[in-house]
């Protein structure tokens, strides 16, 4: 949008075709380099075609989804929401936790196999990953929530259930995050 705006004001500030041409030129080189260093697109030196591919972690999303019913809310974090968005009540995690049936996480790293990515750890979860560690440790505690289904990073809470999986979930959960933690120490 800057650089649209900055196109039409010196269009009527340089009133020679000479130095719009120029300008122009100016412009449209300047988008092409800040675009290979700073874009996600295909074009830039941080593209990665693999950044696209689902993950095997990713593949287990087809286990996740049918263990919440349509009709039950649900607080997810950031990247997981869309595969749910059809619902009527859905809610970032942490936000709602105390208001919702289930809750979906995954703490997988999806941006691992690229370290050039321009995304990181931290736009899968949209908070802070200590908070997100807090949160989710006690969520592992909470005598409301028990989870329903862990295996390679995912868990499923629901409102209710038995805690029977709650301590091989803290121990996926415990080893996931040691596994994490030096990558946020370096963001």
């Amino acid at each position: 949008i800057i650089y649209f705006a900055a196109i039409f004001a010196f269009t009527k500030l340089l009133k020679e075709k000479k130095w719009q041409r120029v300008f122009l030129i100016l412009i449209i080189c300047s988008s092409i380099v800040l675009s290979y260093i700073y874009s996600a697109t295909p074009f830039s030196w941080r593209y990665s075609w693999q950044d696209f591919i689902p993950s095997e972690n990713a593949k287990l999303l087809k286990e996740v989804e049918p263990l919440v019913p349509p009709e039950a809310s649900l607080s997810v974090q950031h990247n997981i929401s869309p595969h749910f968005a059809t619902r009527r009540q859905l809610f970032h995690y942490p936000f709602m936790v105390d208001k919702v049936d289930y809750i979906v996480l995954d703490f997988f790293d999806p941006y691992d196999s690229n370290p050039d990515s321009f995304f990181n750890l931290g736009d899968v979860y949209e908070t802070s990953f200590e908070l997100w560690v807090v949160f989710t440790d006690k969520l592992l505690e909470a005598e409301e929530f028990g989870v329903i289904y862990t295996k390679d990073g995912w868990l499923v809470f629901k409102r209710g259930a038995s805690h029977e999986l709650n301590e091989a979930a803290r121990q996926d959960f415990e080893a996931a995050i040691k596994k994490l933690e030096p990558k946020q120490r370096s963001l």
